[in-house]
């Protein structure tokens, strides 16, 4: 994630930034690698060769010392990886931690606030909790195995289309509204258009019917099949 370089090496740089910015600045104060103070205002910064979850513990305690704390690690050389980095500062703007990023490789080092300290307030996700509910509430059997990676999972989407084919092999070709009046969901018309998992073949104009590739599918979901009678 970022540039493995010693600590003190981010030391000189992280002092230099806040003594600009009217701090006064400490080093190695009741164990917090740097204190800076300007006023009432206390700030601790932890210099880390890296980011964990030993570090994240680490840095937490700090907040009982400092009314802002932050963290100041090197500049990483992948910042285009954005969804990773959007995790981690949405993760370290829970805890109300800060984020400096130090580039080392600048002559003088620069120093680049990535995410300042500040409350947390967490925002309504509404809409994602009635998709987790909604995914939960339409999936008939539990067949999948958590902590699982790069397996083919039994999402909601998956268990309709398999009950599309299901319907298709018991009655042949039907149209979305004729499959929809059978039991399958709101989103008949579209997985039968996107045929994602090349199970459906277009029958007539507005009928589909099943492929091989969806026989097999039933075959490989016998457990889940049984349950609709086939």
């Amino acid at each position: 994630m970022t540039k493995q370089i010693a600590e003190t090496t981010l030391s000189p740089p992280v002092a230099a930034y806040f003594r600009e910015r009217g701090y006064t600045v400490h080093a190695e104060v009741l164990h917090c690698d740097l204190l800076a103070r300007r006023g009432e205002e206390v700030v601790a910064i932890e210099l880390k060769r890296s980011l964990n979850i030993e570090v994240l513990a680490q840095v937490v305690r700090r907040q009982a010392l400092a009314g802002h704390v932050y963290i100041a690690v090197s500049r990483p050389k992948c910042v285009g990886r954005v969804g990773r980095w959007r995790a981690i500062l949405q993760l370290l703007r829970r805890l109300e931690l800060g984020l400096l990023w130090v580039d080392v490789d600048k002559n003088p080092p620069k120093v680049e606030e990535r995410l300042a300290p500040s409350p947390y307030t967490p925002r309504r996700q509404a809409k994602k909790r009635r998709l987790a509910t909604h995914e939960a509430a339409n999936r008939t059997l539990d067949l999948n195995v958590g902590g699982s990676s790069k397996q083919k999972l039994m999402t909601a989407y998956r268990e309709n289309a398999l009950r599309i084919a299901f319907l298709l092999a018991q009655h042949g070709p039907l149209s979305a509204k004729n499959l929809r009046e059978l039991g399958t969901n709101d989103k008949t018309y579209a997985t039968l258009r996107r045929n994602v998992y090349g199970w459906f073949t277009l029958h007539t104009r507005g009928v589909y019917d099943i492929t091989p590739a969806g026989r097999a599918a039933l075959v490989e979901y016998a457990e889940l099949v049984g349950l609709w009678g086939m």
